[in-house]
């Protein structure tokens, strides 16, 4: 039953995030996008610091099912507020066919590279990565001769939209098992309670969420390259400082590690997606926000993914105890290793990402130029 909602809030939130940054591209201009995309990555990312901290209250005093019912009333409240204040519709295709087949395809494609990753280890795993991959490239043939496609492979000819996708992968793939590692490395090396966990973790979030705003802002007026660049190049110092921990290491080292990570997230973040959106024309908006989304979830899917093959190449399905401590440690430092190897192919990926030539018009309808 648990696996069930929890599959349906899946659904909705692919909904809310695969729409949220195209509508906000469409309404605004081209020299405020920046700012109104880090406006709403702010707002992400204040729910990912207050969401650990919420949760532990929540579930420490009234138990875990108080967590979910603690959403209801935010949903409504939500839902009052789009009704009330989201006016009209914005459509960038009228009349044409949703390719259910395609989309069939894709599902399953991508549902069997993520399983195969995660089990990687054993023979099926290897055999049904194997299988997502073939059904992968099944589907992008069938895309190239649609008429009606679910992802026109157009939007991504520009060297601004394929690479900065890419960085945007990349750094998801980097960055979303720190807080899963860190957290056992606070609690289980450390021996910090659980509550004191989540507020070292909060530092990484409320970093991002104190920078999106005024970088998003700064992106619309300068070269917003720079900006993911140095993002990437941060975010690479604090999972090599992550990479060196031991046992005895003090705890501001890893606070240290969370604040520039944070720092390069929100450098990174909303000036990256914009230099996405600003690549697409308006009318694919609605494909390119769901792309995004995508890229977000799959590199996010993919993180966790590495983090477990790691993990069972040296400790395999056991707790973690004090017989295999220096096991899990080993693990850490490869995971971080790893995914700081990645960021640093991914500032090689946001330097190809090309310099962007901004025209701003007045009315709502935009175009942006890009080398």
């Amino acid at each position: 039953m648990l696996v069930c909602f929890s599959f349906m809030q899946g659904i909705g939130c692919a909904m809310i995030f695969a729409s949220a940054v195209a509508l906000l591209s469409s309404v605004y201009p081209s020299n405020q996008r920046g700012e109104a995309l880090g406006a709403y990555i702010t707002a992400v990312y204040i729910g990912l610091f207050l969401g650990p901290l919420l949760g532990g209250f929540l579930a420490n005093n009234l138990g875990w099912r108080s967590i979910f019912l603690f959403n209801v009333p935010v949903g409504i409240i939500s839902l009052i507020l789009i009704k009330l204040k989201l006016h009209g519709d914005w459509k960038g295709y009228d009349g044409e066919k949703f390719e259910k087949s395609g989309s069939i395809i894709y599902v399953i494609a991508l549902l069997a590279i993520l399983y195969g990753i995660s089990s990687f280890q054993s023979n099926l795993g290897r055999l049904i990565l194997i299988a997502g991959i073939f059904g992968l490239v099944i589907f992008i043939l069938k895309e190239k001769g649609s008429k009606n496609p679910i992802l026109r492979l157009n939007i991504f000819k520009k060297r601004a939209s394929s690479f900065s996708a890419l960085a945007l992968l990349l750094m998801n793939i980097a960055t979303t098992s720190m807080w899963a590692i860190l957290s056992l490395y606070f609690q289980d090396i450390l021996s910090l309670s659980p509550l004191t966990t989540a507020m070292l973790l909060a530092v990484q979030p409320l970093m991002v969420a104190l920078l999106s705003v005024p970088v998003g802002r700064l992106s619309d007026r300068i070269e917003n390259r720079t900006f993911s660049i140095a993002g990437m190049i941060l975010v690479t110092v604090g999972l090599i400082i992550f990479s060196t921990l031991e046992p005895q290491t003090e705890l501001y080292i890893p606070v240290i590690g969370l604040i520039i990570v944070g720092i390069g997230l929100g450098l990174f973040n909303s000036p990256t997606t914009n230099k996405f959106m600003g690549s697409i024309e308006g009318r694919d908006y609605g494909m390119a926000g769901a792309t995004l989304s995508t890229m977000i979830y799959v590199g996010q899917t993919l993180s966790l993914s590495i983090m477990l093959f790691i993990f069972s190449v040296y400790i395999g399905n056991v707790q973690i105890d004090n017989s295999n401590f220096s096991l899990y440690l080993l693990s850490l430092k490869t995971a971080f290793t790893a995914f700081a190897i990645i960021t640093s192919l991914g500032i090689i990926i946001t330097i190809l990402m090309g310099k962007n030539n901004i025209k701003r018009i007045k009315s709502d309808q935009y175009n942006t130029k890009l080398d």
